[in-house]
């Protein structure tokens, strides 16, 4: 027997603990290397209690509520057994009507307060899979899904997740997911879906370098359907239109400022703006507002600048530089017009 499970009966009998609790033999009973304990004191104590225990008696009353409690008890079981075949239950069975069923349950159960912040990472990732599922077949569990995949996408990353939000891009036009969410879905994946198909298409254009110039190079890019998924998000999304910037940032500061990195990164903003025109949207709206000042005047070719707005252009460039060197490389790769005037610039300023 176990020092623990001794204890445990003595001490609900309060009339035989009180003869042993201050007892030293009670005392090393904490010490459970040495039980079981040879004592005939509380070998007989042990065996008063269980005999108590055993022979304790309830009130009529009491046992009469707990007889009625166990028959209602009894009552919901057999209430809630399936006594009749299923296809006599035509909620169930009855493809239409058990989707309605599922749809009124999941409107009113599957809230915040239902998917705390505590969710089981688990818990959630079948519900998203049951509602991908449901989704597929009918739209009106397409919001139940968004709502879901918002709470997965704040999760640490896991294959489990990877491989969920693998086959929902697969299905993303079907899925009609809010635009929240589908950047979500390209910030945690920003390898996959953005940094890939950018570095993987401007490899293709330099495997092709004696063919391909900077005319044709959007025709190229206009193409890769890889490169169009990119851009469609980018136009509608600042954050993943920052983290495609970063990335050829990247490239053209690795590959020394080449001129085929910054025709690269020409031709995509090129695409951006025809796409942008044709939704009616400004690419100006993607960049930080305190960018956007600056990046009115980038646009303008230096040679038309006068002397004096050239000068103030700088100045801002300048401070872009100061408070954030990657924003004001950022600038430069799209505005490459301006990279050796401001490198100029910045070597005339720090040498006096």
């Amino acid at each position: 027997m176990d020092a623990k499970i001794f204890k445990s009966i003595v001490c609900n009998d309060t009339e035989m603990i009180k003869e042993i609790e201050d007892s030293e033999v009670w005392t090393r009973l904490s010490n459970e290397s040495e039980f079981p304990l040879i004592d005939n004191h509380v070998l007989n104590i042990f065996c008063q209690s269980v005999s108590n225990l055993l022979s304790y008696k309830v009130s009529e009353a009491a046992t009469q509520r707990y007889l009625v409690r166990i028959h209602l008890i009894r009552m919901l079981q057999e209430w809630s057994h399936v006594t009749v075949p299923l296809p006599s239950l035509h909620i169930f069975t009855d493809g239409c009507k058990m989707l309605k069923f599922v749809e009124k349950v999941s409107k009113k159960y599957l809230t915040d307060d239902f998917l705390g912040t505590d969710a089981p990472g688990e818990t959630l990732i079948c519900l998203a899979r049951a509602f991908f599922c449901l989704g597929m077949r009918n739209p009106c569990f397409l919001p139940q899904l968004d709502f879901i995949l918002e709470r997965i996408t704040h999760l640490e990353p896991s294959e489990e997740i990877n491989l969920l939000l693998d086959s929902i891009m697969k299905n993303k036009e079907q899925l009609l997911l809010k635009p929240a969410t589908m950047d979500r879905i390209y910030i945690l994946k920003r390898v996959t879906l953005i940094e890939k198909p950018l570095i993987e298409n401007f490899e293709s254009i330099c495997s092709k370098i004696n063919t391909v110039n900077r005319e044709n190079m959007c025709v190229t890019l206009q193409n890769a359907t890889s490169i169009r998924e990119v851009l469609d998000r980018m136009i509608d999304s600042p954050q993943v239109f920052r983290i495609a910037s970063n990335v050829l940032k990247e490239m053209l500061v690795t590959l020394n400022y080449s001129s085929i990195v910054i025709d690269f990164i020409q031709s995509i903003l090129e695409l951006m703006i025809v796409q942008c025109d044709k939704c009616k949207k400004s690419v100006l709206d993607l960049y930080p507002r305190d960018l956007q000042s600056c990046i009115i005047l980038l646009r303008i070719d230096p040679r038309y600048h006068s002397e004096n707005s050239k000068k103030y252009t700088l100045e801002l460039l300048e401070h872009v530089h100061t408070g954030n060197k990657d924003d004001a490389l950022i600038l430069l790769s799209h505005f490459p017009a301006w990279l050796e005037i401001f490198s100029t610039y910045l070597s005339d300023i720090t040498g006096r």
